[in-house]
């Protein structure tokens, strides 16, 4: 057997192709090209392996390993990674990190090692999954194990802005995560979990349950912030007070939307007679959300149905995403969108930086954009904004400190230089004006009452007639 790699242009023709030779099995599960123009490779094998000077063997069971090749752009080994197992294992998924790490998910029975780690399945007739973390040089930097007493697997991942990672799949009965475990009733449930990017911990697990056959199949983090995610589900359904009516046997399709907290904010179901399976989807980062789903005899998308011709067929469909870019302006140091949104993501240089709502402290010259969400789940990200180095004044501003902060019922104002008069607002972080201090408050250091208004995170502006400067304020 071999494995092959295409390159074709957006025209369809055909650039270029590569092989990878195998002695016996060579399966290819994934390959795309990273960030730094370099490319992976992952799959399974059984025999020997070879590819530009490197051999892989097989283990003395028989069964397929798992490797990884992360190439060069001309296609030489970087470094590879071999798992090797005593029983069935597949790889389940692989995904690539903002800082250019490589996150890896395996199921395995049995017992699997690498690099000195072995992990035993917790049982004798299930299996477990497992997800690796490497860094863009191949160090193995940690793995977390997903366990129980049946099928526990993993079917997609997927890394946010800032590293973590979100994993959905099948568990039986019961399922362990480290500290976190649940244990329903059915032999077929669906999980959704969040892990830290520096360790690997959880941050949060959740199940959703029925009589029917439940699994999580695609998941995608938003540039904005929270996740989508499809999934099988069927009989009495409810998707975190959410509740999903099924028509399908054995099991139909939903698409929805999660917080970073896991909650979920919007479903819409794929439905018919018989099973309807959407298998995977992308988020474009304008905003819609492409998906494909394959049904029997007819299926219902929304408002849209469809009628199979044959025994099965593919539906391809397009999520319309109904929200308007957002436009960033500028005053002084502290950026502003113009209109409202349900989220807010902001960026800088393409990385991600503090601050989730709609205006952010621009932190130092670079290229600035925000990806925001609407009320009805749609993504998009604006045009990017150039911030050249702040004024002089707004550099000496960052030594002046509001305190305390977070707040309930006043504030103080300390280090405003003496003899300065400043007008003092509150603002909401849409820029409207809240409330307005006395003139000359600030500079006096007494305390300054705060209105009554609801928790959260506002804008505290001070100005005099030279600069105008900005903190976050948070209100308990």
């Amino acid at each position: 057997w071999r494995a092959f790699m295409l390159w074709i242009n957006p025209e369809g023709g055909l650039i270029q192709t590569e092989q990878v030779p195998c002695s016996n099995l060579l399966r290819a599960r994934n390959f795309f090209q990273a960030a730094d123009g370099s490319y992976y490779l992952t799959g399974d094998f059984r025999g020997t392996l070879e590819y530009r000077g490197l051999a892989l063997e097989n283990g003395p069971a028989g069964y397929p390993e798992l490797f990884v090749l992360k190439l060069s752009p001309a296609l030489d080994v970087l470094w590879h990674k071999h798992i090797k197992t005593n029983d069935i294992s597949e790889m389940t998924g692989v995904a690539e990190g903002p800082d250019g790490s490589l996150f890896l998910t395996a199921g395995y029975s049995g017992r699997l090692q690498l690099e000195g780690i072995t992990l035993n399945a917790s049982s004798t007739t299930g299996s477990d999954g497992v997800v690796f973390k490497f860094s863009k040089f191949g160090e193995l930097q940690w793995h977390q194990v997903v366990s129980g007493q049946n099928k526990t697997r993993f079917s997609s991942l997927s890394i946010d802005p800032f590293g973590d990672v979100y994993l959905t799949g099948v568990f039986g009965y019961d399922i362990v995560l480290d500290f976190l475990n649940a244990s329903p009733e059915y032999p077929f449930n669906l999980f959704i979990c969040k892990l830290r990017a520096d360790n690997g911990a959880p941050r949060w697990l959740y199940t959703y349950s029925s009589e029917s056959y439940n699994s999580g199949t695609c998941i995608r983090a938003s540039p904005a912030g929270g996740f989508w995610l499809s999934g099988l589900y069927g009989g009495n359904f409810n998707l975190g007070g959410i509740p999903l009516d099924g028509t399908g046997e054995p099991s139909d399709s939903f698409l929805a939307k999660f917080d970073d907290d896991g909650t979920a904010t919007w479903a819409q179901t794929i439905t018919g007679p018989e099973s309807d399976y959407l298998e995977s989807f992308t988020v474009h980062p304008d905003g819609p959300l492409y998906a494909m789903a394959t049904f029997r005899q007819s299926t219902q998308i929304g408002a849209f149905p469809g009628n199979a011709q044959d025994k099965r067929d593919i539906a391809l469909f397009k999520a319309r995403c109904p929200v308007n870019k957002p436009v960033i302006t500028k005053d002084t140091n502290t950026l502003f969108t113009t209109e409202n949104y349900a989220a807010y993501q902001w960026y800088k240089n393409g990385s991600p930086i503090a601050g989730n709502g709609a205006a952010a402290i621009a932190q130092g010259p670079g290229q600035y954009q925000v990806a925001v969400e609407s009320f009805t789940g749609c993504v998009t990200i604006s045009d990017i904004v150039d911030v050249a180095v702040a004024t002089e004044e707004v550099q000496k501003g960052a030594q002046i400190w509001v305190y305390p902060n977070p707040a309930r019922e006043r504030i103080h104002i300390a280090h405003w230089p003496r003899g300065k008069t400043a007008s003092v607002r509150l603002l909401s972080l849409q820029g409207q004006e809240l409330h307005r201090w006395a003139s000359g408050q600030a500079a006096s250091e007494a305390p300054l009452e705060l209105p009554p208004l609801e928790p959260g995170i506002y804008l505290l502006e001070l100005a005099d007639r030279q600069s105008r400067q900005y903190h976050r304020l948070l209100i308990l």
